[in-house]
């Protein structure tokens, strides 16, 4: 049983029509959907499937599973109308997309060093990296600077599928280039303007907070 990624073909969908293919104690499993599934940092998304409340969205190989609370009345093979919390799966993709500007600025001022992973949110990303190198406020700065003054060119978004493997996605900006599945905007210029500070990150590690405006 596959459900169809659709999140990938259109990242700005906000609502749309599905088949349910199966209904758990607190699932929905859909034919096709445009609800990202939690992954490489970005959370699941919310909203709605009908009347029913999504609280988290989630993958397990191919299904991906919408998390529900409350009661469901909803059945196998039933044709339903879903909704996302689209101001919340927004921020969501404008901060994904600050987080990889700002990791290439940083890698451009200190050196490319090992990133432990990140947690992104609707305002912030916290990441990590395995490094003793100081982050103080001058390189922070410009790092910040630098992916400001990239953003205002408003340069396009880019995301492609691997000719090799579907599964695999890349985010292309300009010359930088991640290997991401996440949602992200069309353009920098939609990102916003970021802050970058430093968070204890234990021994051998630096902690960054990338805050929008």
């Amino acid at each position: 049983m596959i459900t169809e990624r659709k999140y990938w073909e259109d990242c700005y969908v906000k609502e749309f029509e599905a088949k349910i293919r199966e209904v758990g104690a607190n699932y929905i499993v859909l034919d096709r959907t445009y609800f990202y599934p939690q992954g490489g940092g970005q959370p699941g998304d919310t909203g709605t499937i009908d009347d029913v409340n999504i609280i988290d969205t989630k993958k397990d190989d191919d299904k991906i599973y919408h998390y529900f609370e409350g009661d469901c009345n909803l059945n196998d093979n039933d044709i339903v109308h879903c909704q996302l919390d689209w101001e919340r799966r927004y921020s969501l993709m404008r901060t994904h997309s600050a987080s990889h500007l700002v990791e290439y600025f940083l890698f451009q001022t200190v050196g490319e060093i090992e990133s432990e992973g990140s947690f992104i949110s609707e305002k912030k990303d916290k990441s990590t990296y395995v490094t003793d190198i100081n982050f103080t406020p001058d390189i922070l700065k410009e790092v910040a600077d630098k992916t400001n003054e990239f953003i205002d060119k408003d340069h396009e978004i880019v995301l492609l599928t691997s000719n090799d493997d579907p599964s695999v996605r890349y985010w292309i900006c300009e010359n930088i280039k991640y290997n991401c599945g996440g949602t992200h905007p069309h353009r920098t210029s939609e990102i916003g303007h970021v802050t970058v500070k430093r968070k204890t990150g234990g021994k051998g590690k630096q902690k960054i907070v990338t805050e929008i405006e």
